[in-house]
């Protein structure tokens, strides 16, 4: 099953992301109906330059199947509604051939097709294209998709039709070999089989992707960043953007593949080892492209599944380690703060891979890490998979990006640099820490502005690698963007007060009166939760009573089985809401947090980071920046982190939630529970 599945988009995309993820790209077995059904057309259907853009069965290659693999998705029903139009009789208006222009032709059939006929003016103009040229309409029994190929490849100069934002465009054969477009495979049945200490089997499609890109040259560094590996589940997925031409090479390498592999041969290895990269491959960071609109409710089925092969205990741990994080860092601001804690458990993550002894022993402590290594290292990989996944889905940016940077002169264990890379998705890149400070601070902070999409620029500067004495770093990133599923409408926004300790001031409130909706009071605390689209992800807000110091006293008794608790407690009701829009940032650095939580020892010079190479190596700084922006339409967060050191039940009236003073708000994802970002609301966007 080496045909590919063809998005309906061939515009430029953005890179996949090394890093993947990516539970949510596509089904490629859910699209081959498609490729079987159009390659199986009228055989009155001329083969034309086309066929060569649209149909998506490779030249090579056919014979070969897959073992037993059904589609697990259908069709998407653009799709089907194409593939029915063209297959049907062309209605014949004339006894012969019929006379018309270019343009007229086309419209002739746009209307019998569920799509609008685009041209592609500006390539068809650069090629002296005329739309006025006069072609011939066939008659007679002829099918809409044989008439369609027949009229394109009549031109002077030879044209092509492709499938690009829902409609079929019309362009020349060079365009369109130079467009990208974005197509999965599926190799499940080449992808190594790896059972989770669950005993749960699931496919690894990293590994074949990296024999893949070793087996086509012709790959660059841009297209090896729009090329990368996703896991559905038990199912190994190839997500390529490419030219046609690189398509039809993956094809061929896909063909030889498989029939080594199917002879008996093994699949080729990658093992072996990999020097230090100079320099983030392709695009910095790469990211998923985006869900076609056929595509959609299958992925939101899948992305609203627990993930197979999660250890619970893992997500467990990272939330108790949020609530603890955050508990520290609300007693250090006043003010409010938005603080993303996957953010700072991901690199503690990677980090604790080179610790060792006590080092070891109270990072695992701070990060509550009592599930086997092994089993958090897979499930910090399905997790970060599931959430890069849900970023396919239109209405939704989510985004989490790992890379490890280390001074170029100095050896970094090749065990240790392909533990991050295979586990955390983690490339290891070298830089001039020493030599030129000033270049690697750049390299970094460039790598920041890609992967949150530009929302955080400047983390770190050359004064301070040189005044911490920095040699190795680890770095997280994490975009978020979600829309609500209910939005709010802006003409329902109104000035009101919001009373923040001893100051009133007004604030832009926005308003939903008889919302259903999730919603309990507990201890005078209430707690509402919004759905973004799809309910993928979800707004807990938790408003404490007016009186006192009740935000001091939810703050102080916030854990993860508080949270459970007040999930648990929600229940379907109609709620008039109340919510301020607001825009906050945070600039943290974590070391009193994590020495007052009982990871001292990394900080001082009695540090074991043995496993880094590094005997003597210590950490001398974290630091994470954050930003939150809530308006009507949704919410927009990221957060850049990094760490481093040197070497040496409803009732008929509704509820009222008026957030009119202090609340906290947690972004979660919903399937897991996962905790992405903890914010405290003390000063919302004041009214003007």
């Amino acid at each position: 099953m080496n045909q590919p599945i063809e998005a309906d988009r061939n515009r430029g995309t953005r890179g996949l992301p090394r890093a993947m993820i990516a539970v949510a790209a596509v089904s490629a077995a859910a699209l081959c109906c498609f490729v079987w059904l159009w390659s199986n057309r009228s055989p009155r259907s001329p083969a034309t330059g086309a066929d060569l853009i649209h149909e998506t069965k490779p030249a090579v290659g056919n014979g070969v199947k897959t073992r037993g693999i059904v589609p697990p998705i259908p069709i998407p029903e653009i799709e089907r509604r194409i593939l029915a139009a063209l297959a049907k009789p062309f209605p014949a208006a004339h006894v012969g051939p019929e006379k018309l222009t270019l343009r007229e032709a086309a419209a002739r059939i746009a209307k019998l097709l569920p799509v609008p006929v685009d041209f592609d003016t500006k390539n068809l103009d650069d090629a002296s294209i005329d739309l006025a040229f006069e072609v011939e309409l066939p008659q007679g029994n002829r099918t809409l998709g044989s008439v369609l190929d027949s009229v394109l490849s009549s031109m002077p100069q030879p044209l092509v039709w492709i499938v690009r934002n829902e409609a079929l465009t019309i362009t020349t054969a060079e365009q369109a070999d130079q467009m990208r477009d974005t197509r999965v495979y599926d190799v499940t049945d080449l992808a190594n089989p790896v059972v989770t200490p669950d005993g749960v089997n699931w496919c690894d499609a990293a590994r074949l992707s990296d024999v893949l890109r070793k087996s086509i040259p012709e790959l660059g560094d841009e297209d090896a960043a729009l090329f990368d590996a996703v896991t559905i589940g038990d199912r190994a997925l190839i997500v390529a953007s490419l030219s046609r031409k690189a398509h039809q090479d993956l094809a061929a390498v896909l063909t030889k593949v498989r029939s080594a592999v199917e002879s008996g041969s093994p699949l080729p290895s990658v093992a072996g080892p990999r020097r230090v990269a100079q320099k983030p491959r392709g695009k910095i960071p790469s990211q998923p492209v985006k869900a076609t609109k056929g595509e959609l409710a299958a992925l939101e089925q899948l992305s609203k599944a627990a993930p197979a092969g999660l250890v619970p205990a893992v997500v467990s741990s990272s939330n108790a380690f949020a609530c603890d994080l955050y508990r520290q860092l609300a007693k250090q601001a006043d003010a409010s703060l938005v603080v993303s804690p996957i953010g700072l458990y991901s690199a503690l993550a990677m980090l604790k891979e080179g610790a060792s002894g006590e080092s070891e022993r109270q990072m695992a402590h701070v990060l509550h890490a009592t599930a086997p290594i092994d089993a958090m290292r897979s499930s910090l990989r399905i997790l970060s998979d599931r959430l890069n996944a849900i970023h396919m889905i239109p209405g939704y940016e989510l985004v989490l990006s790992n890379q490890t940077w280390c001074e170029e002169t100095l050896p970094t264990p090749q065990s240790f640099q392909d533990r991050l890379r295979d586990d955390y998705r983690a490339e290891t890149v070298g830089v001039p820490f020493l030599k030129r400070p000033a270049e690697a601070a750049k390299t970094i902070n460039a790598w920041f502005t890609g992967a949150t999409n530009g929302r955080l620029n400047e983390i770190i500067t050359s004064a301070q690698i040189v005044g911490d004495k920095v040699d190795f770093a680890v770095t997280n990133a994490v975009l978020f963007s979600g829309r609500w599923e209910d939005v709010f409408d802006a003409k329902e926004t109104l000035k009101a007060p919001f009373h923040s300790g001893r100051t009133t001031f007004d604030v832009a409130m926005m308003r939903r009166q008889r919302e259903s909706c999730h919603y309990a009071e507990i201890d005078g605390v209430q707690v509402l939760k919004r759905p973004y689209r799809s309910g993928l992800l979800s707004a807990l807000f938790l408003l404490p009573p007016a009186s006192g110091r009740a935000l001091e006293k939810l703050e102080a008794s916030l854990s993860a089985e508080r949270l459970n608790q007040y999930r648990a407690k929600l229940a379907l009701s109609l709620v008039n809401i109340e919510i301020p829009r607001f825009e906050i940032g945070s600039d943290f650095r974590f070391e009193p947090a994590l020495k007052a939580l009982g990871m001292s020892r990394a900080f001082t010079p009695t540090a074991d980071f043995a496993k880094l190479g590094r005997p003597e190596w210590g950490l001398t700084f974290f630091r994470q920046k954050a930003l939150v922006k809530l308006n009507e339409e949704g919410t927009q967060a990221a957060t850049a982190t990094i760490g481093g050191g040197f070497f040496g039940g409803p009732r008929n009236e509704p509820y009222l939630f008026r957030a009119d003073r202090p609340f906290l708000l947690v972004i979660q994802e919903e399937s897991t529970g996962l905790l992405l970002f903890i914010a405290r609301i003390t000063e919302p966007e004041r009214a003007i």
